[in-house]
Formats: C-alpha cells, structure tokens, sequence
C-alpha cells in the first residue's frame, strides 16, 4: 500500500500488485481512508515498480510537477518474486528505453518513506532493506527507511507511525513580521533547509525564526517559477508557546 500525502494534509490511497488502485482520492476526510484501508483485499503478487507509475500518474493528474508530496510505501518487507520483482526493476532501471522509463526519480519533488511492517531480523527484511535504500536514493531526496523496534507486535508499530508522524509534519513556530505587524505563525509543513552546491564549495541555509515581509509582487511578474513551495500559514496565541 501506499500513502500519498500533499499538505495542507490531503491524503491519498493507492494499494498494488501486478496493476495498481487507487482506493482513495486526495481528501482531508479521514473516516473515508479508514473505511477503505478496513477494505483492503489481497491481489496476485508484489510490484513495487507498477505502485510509483501510478503514483506519478496520479499526482501529476491531481497537482502537476511542481507540488511537493510525502510517498510513504508500506510493505510487509516483500520485494516480489521473479520478473516484476524491485531486485529485477533496479537491475534494469538504467538499460531501459525512454518509452519504458523506470518511474523514479519522481516526476515531481517527493520524499519517499519506507514503513516495513514486518520483524526487524526477518531474514526476508535484512535482503529487501538495501534494496528499499536503493530506491530512496535514486528519488534524489532525502528519505527513510522505517522498522519497528525489538520486536513486531502492536505497539512497536503505533510506535512506528508515532514517529514517522512527527518527523513528517512537526510545524514550524516562528513570527511573521510585515512593516509594523507581527504575530506567532505556525507553517505546515516545516521549511527544508536549501543546500547550494557550487563547484568547490556547498552552503546550506536555515530559515530563521523571524520572516520578514520585504514586498509583493504581482503574480503576473513572477511568471512560471522553477519551484514552488507552499505552507499553510496559521497564528496561534502565546498561551500555545
């Protein structure tokens, strides 16, 4: 299965094998994922690279290149078997035609989680992790791959969740300053610190705590930019400090 998520938190749906579903379209209704996710069947076999063509399919169809998206693929530690199999598709990803083109990196800026529901010393799951890192490294950002702690049970994976929740959509807290006004904002998501890497050198930046508004500009003059980055901006009293 995977969960697609473009904030402000709207999430998506798709499970997978052989061909790929969408069960749930990008919604902020969350019963609505539960009910789907408490209807999920089995299908024939695990294809993980058929699961990110959709997944280019459809976030290109619904958002277009330039928004940022969570990928998050939950697996039970399975790379497939035979041809279709992640081991067969990397192994192939870089003798492939242009028309028959290996679905990563994606097709727009995305990190791509790994959630491994399965034992941490699953034989199975030692032989699928490099495998798993292999694809966070070709999505060209940074990535990671999730397993529960000592042992599987129940609360080993809320515990994974837990944590994948709060690394993904911690807010950030600082205060918006425009001419005389001022106030305590939260942004969702977080800004990513931007690392400019020049031929001899690297420097990378930190959004300071303190955002200063300089200026508008008309919509009209800024034209087609290379990168879009949009947060949900919200003030919260002091009390929240």
């Amino acid at each position: 299965m995977i969960v697609l998520g473009v904030l402000p938190v709207m999430e998506g749906v798709i499970v997978f094998s052989s061909l790929y579903e969408e069960k749930c379209p990008f919604t902020r209704d969350y019963n609505l994922i539960k009910s789907e996710l408490q209807n999920l069947g089995d299908y024939d076999k695990t294809c993980i690279e058929t699961a990110f063509h959709g997944v280019n399919n459809i976030v290109l169809t619904e958002w277009g290149s330039n928004t940022a998206c969570d990928v998050i693929l939950i697996t039970d530690g399975s790379t497939g078997i035979g041809p279709g199999s992640l081991k067969e598709s990397l192994s192939t990803a870089s003798q492939r035609p242009p028309t028959n083109a290996f679905p990563l990196p994606f097709a727009f800026p995305a990190k791509l989680h790994v959630v491994c529901v399965a034992a941490p010393n699953d034989p199975s799951l030692l032989k699928s992790k490099p495998l798993y890192q292999e694809l966070i490294d070709i999505s060209g950002y940074e990535g990671s791959v999730l397993l529960p702690e000592n042992q599987l049970n129940e609360t080993s994976v809320c515990n994974l969740f837990q944590k994948l929740a709060e690394d993904m959509y911690t807010s950030f807290r600082g205060v918006l300053k425009c001419g005389n006004l001022e106030s305590k904002v939260i942004l969702s998501p977080a800004p990513v610190p931007y690392t400019k890497i020049t031929d001899f050198d690297y420097q990378t930046y930190n959004l300071s705590d303190v955002i200063d508004v300089c200026g508008f500009i008309s919509v009209a003059d800024v034209g087609s930019p290379m990168a879009i980055s949009r947060h949900l901006s919200s003030s919260y009293p002091p009390a929240l400090t």
